[in-house]
């Protein structure tokens, strides 16, 4: 399936430049002549087009257009065209007489004609082929098997497809694992398949969007396809982040694609995980929300870029940042709410943990730098915990040791570097709870180091411990 934009073609041949009657300049191969177009109710809604009349001993059309163009390949691989035929078939091309004065032929390429009588938009990819810049004359077989009798064909459009290209450099370029933050396309995207027909046919499968996903890192969070050429897309890209968002304005297979239109921008299924990054350069609905990242029982912090209520998360409680006293024993309070805007850290109570959250009908916020600016801060992408203020899961605060991370959608606090340990203010409701402990490290009996950071507890099995100088049994 096809959609495109605007964006940048060069068109080798065309009806609509040529007189009704004429041989539209091509060679006599064929006896082709310029007519009306029989279908315009199709994809191809031009005027005029090319037709020749194929027998079995008659099935190759001609077109010179070394004769009026000199055309530039510009880092493509790709010729596409649009044909209209009776029989489902391969077609085939071949490119010959470079127009830069260089020798030889390329390989023959064929595709297979599936339209059943309709106009139908094939590609031919000559990635197989690097010394392809300056075509010269087409050669068009229409049928590679026999013809029984004789079979109009129909041909237009002849065009070179803009090169695959990532935030402006070809996709050859690129190093693997390089690409990072907002990634903006242009050109023509495509999977598909054709054959290396030179002698014997070699199968060419080409996937842009597999090639893509291995030029990106994990930092890469956002996927621009506004303004390509795209045929059979999808979201490729969750192996590398399965965050990341598709902005388009066709259809692309998958989550995560926001569908970018006069009416706004909408997704049907958005999955995000806590592991990775988050970012929305453009805001968008929603249909449905799930978020790979669990509640436990007890306290937890929550930063979603969305509005959500107590009912959304399943909570007992539900909380927003109130104010910190400072100090040798800080003092932190929270406010109960019912509900939060988009971009607040909350601090949730949980009366039984879940795995995953799952939300309906919800408006991500554009954000910018994705992170809250309080003293109890909100993340869109994992980072270092190390001497920040986390909830873990005997629900008190604990500082995070050097190894500490905290996850995307999580929430941590900067408390006075003078705290030596962190209560939960009363204001809450919900909490009246004092953090026992000024260490986040874990230590077997024999003293070998385990664990530390926030969520340091979790990282051990059940047992007895040295946490903080002192024997403790982790259930």
């Amino acid at each position: 399936m096809f959609s495109a934009s605007c964006f940048a073609q060069t068109t080798l041949w065309d009806g609509e430049n040529f007189e009704l009657g004429s041989q539209g300049g091509c060679w006599e191969d064929g006896s082709p002549v310029v007519v009306e177009n029989p279908d315009r109710s199709g994809i191809n809604t031009s005027e005029k087009c090319l037709k020749f009349t194929m027998t079995n001993d008659r099935k190759v059309v001609k077109i010179p257009f070394r004769d009026w163009l000199k055309p530039e390949m510009d880092g493509s691989r790709r010729i596409s065209m649009m044909v209209r035929k009776a029989q489902n078939e391969n077609l085939m091309i071949e490119v010959s007489d470079p127009t830069d004065g260089s020798n030889g032929y390329w390989e023959k390429v064929a595709v297979w004609y599936g339209g059943s009588g309709e106009w139908q938009k094939v590609v031919f990819d000559f990635s197989a082929n690097p010394a392809f810049d300056h075509p010269g004359v087409i050669s068009i077989t229409a049928q590679t098997s026999g013809v029984d009798g004789e079979q109009d064909v129909y041909i237009d459009k002849v065009t070179i497809e803009p090169a695959t290209r990532a935030n402006g450099q070809l996709m050859t370029d690129i190093d693997d694992g390089s690409l990072t933050g907002l990634v903006t396309l242009t050109g023509a995207w495509m999977k598909g398949d054709c054959q290396n027909a030179d002698n014997d046919w070699v199968a060419n499968i080409y996937d842009d969007f597999a090639l893509l996903a291995t030029k990106m890192s994990t930092g890469a969070v956002t996927v621009d396809m506004r303004g390509t050429v795209l045929k059979d897309a999808y979201n490729a890209f969750g192996s590398v982040n399965p965050n990341i968002l598709i902005y388009t304005e066709s259809h692309v297979d998958g989550d995560n694609v926001v569908v970018c239109g006069g009416e706004g921008n909408h997704a049907g299924r958005v999955v995000l995980d806590e592991r990775y990054a988050f970012s929305a350069p453009t805001g968008f609905d929603a249909a449905e929300v799930v978020m790979n990242r669990p509640l436990y029982e007890g306290f937890n912090t929550v930063y979603l870029p969305f509005f959500v209520s107590k009912e959304d998360l399943g909570a007992a409680a539900l909380s927003t940042f109130n104010g910190i006293n400072g100090g040798e024993h800080t003092v932190v309070s929270f406010l109960e709410t019912e509900y939060a805007e988009a971009n607040t850290p909350l601090l949730v109570s949980m009366a039984n943990g879940r795995e995953t959250l799952t939300f309906t009908d919800k408006y991500i916020t554009e954000l910018s730098d994705g992170q809250s600016l309080t003293d109890f801060c909100g993340v869109y992408a994992p980072q270092s915990g190390a001497g920040l203020w986390g909830v873990v899961n005997n629900n008190t605060f604990m500082r995070g040791g050097d190894e500490a991370t905290i996850n995307a959608f999580h929430a941590y606090l900067e408390a006075p570097a003078e705290a030596k340990s962190v209560t939960f203010g009363t204001t809450t409701g919900i909490s009246n709870v004092t953090n026992d402990t000024t260490a986040s490290e874990v230590y077997t009996l024999s003293g070998m180091r385990l664990a530390s950071g926030i969520n340091v507890l979790n990282k051990v099995a059940k047992g007895m411990y040295i946490i903080n100088g002192k024997k403790v049994f982790v259930k």
